[in-house]
């Protein structure tokens, strides 16, 4: 009898085991169980509304005993409802799928959860943390675009130090709150270096305007010859419909992109682990890549392997989203608009 209650707890053991560390993944039979009793999973995330739409179908369909309820937010505006939310103890989502640098600042406030997927043993090391709080889903490079009908491609600019060319004056443009870009390239290039090269490129009078896309459509439509800094991703698919655009990168390249984590006393938390199982494995990486998304998953290649295959990457720093406060103000007092 003593033996086999002795054999009775290992086995519990175990399966708690893999029940918390997610060694089954979606086809955890407990886990699946467990799902199907709780019904839904709420899902906070930045993710452009027609990916989050496909990752939700599809995930849908793997698992039609749970609806995805989806709230959508920009980064900054997500941070803060999940920072507001908790701080009144009134948190409701179970899976938050956040940009990178807004990260630090929700794990300090003890929101999430570590969630240690099978899944993330196709993650390269640096898309992911050793304690399983975060995956990073997708691998954004950071290039230097222009229009291919106002500028020869061997005239393009190859790199930052291109851009203080005076040829390019009054030709570039860049995100009115590219504070973010200010940040990180200041990491990558080192503080004198990169306060140096910013001072003249602000000295090159640059256009601003608001937002990745509207600046990746008007440096298509010829308003402007350069982008400082585009998604390398939205270059190609704009490229795919005929657009006449293209990049070049400064290397290393910048990496940033949007993580998956679990969040803490998650209402489904069953539901939520299948959610960031499917969202990381090797299917929903393929719907993310359908969209010229760079997967960070390495057995899923993108649609233009140029954006990453053969790059030297510098993955952004997550703890770099401290100095977003004092660099914010650097960079309105050097680019002054």
């Amino acid at each position: 009898m003593k033996k086999h209650l002795i054999s009775l707890l290992v086995f519990l053991l175990f399966m708690i085991g893999h029940i918390e560390t997610g060694a089954w993944g979606q086809t955890d039979p407990a886990r699946i169980a467990l799902a199907k009793k709780e019904g839904e999973v709420i899902w906070y995330s930045n993710l452009a509304v027609d990916r989050g739409d496909a990752i939700a179908r599809g995930f849908m369909k793997a698992h039609p005993y749970v609806k995805v309820k989806y709230f959508r937010a920009n980064a900054p505006q997500l941070a803060n409802r999940v920072m507001t939310e908790a701080q009144a103890g009134k948190s409701q989502m179970d899976v938050l799928l956040i940009s990178f640098f807004f990260l630090d600042q929700i794990i300090e406030a003890g929101i999430l959860e570590p969630y240690c997927s099978s899944e993330r043993a196709a993650f390269p090391p640096e898309f992911k943390d050793k304690d399983c709080l975060w995956t990073l889903i997708n691998a954004n490079t950071h290039v230097i675009a222009y229009n291919t009908q106002l500028v020869n491609r061997n005239e393009a600019p190859k790199n930052y130090s291109d851009l203080l060319n005076p040829r390019w004056r009054e030709k570039m443009v860049i995100d009115d709150e590219g504070y973010r870009w200010f940040t990180y390239t200041i990491d990558k290039m080192g503080e004198t270096k990169g306060l140096t090269f910013m001072k003249r490129l602000a000295a090159q009078k640059l256009n601003f305007r608001h937002g990745d896309t509207l600046i990746s459509q008007l440096l298509a439509a010829g308003e402007f010859s350069v982008c400082i800094v585009c998604y390398g991703y939205r270059v190609e698919l704009m490229k795919s419909k005929g657009a006449p655009v293209d990049w070049n990168v400064d290397e290393p390249v910048t990496v940033s992109g949007s993580t998956v984590s679990l969040a803490r006393r998650a209402p489904h938390r069953n539901a939520a682990q299948l959610l960031i199982d499917y969202i990381l494995s090797k299917e929903g990486q393929t719907v993310l890549a359908s969209f010229f998304t760079v997967p960070a998953r390495k057995d899923v290649p993108p649609l233009a392997p140029r954006l990453i295959q053969g790059l030297k990457l510098h993955p952004i720093r997550v703890e770099l989203s401290k100095k977003l406060s004092s660099r914010r103000d650097q960079f309105f007092q050097i680019f002054k608009h």
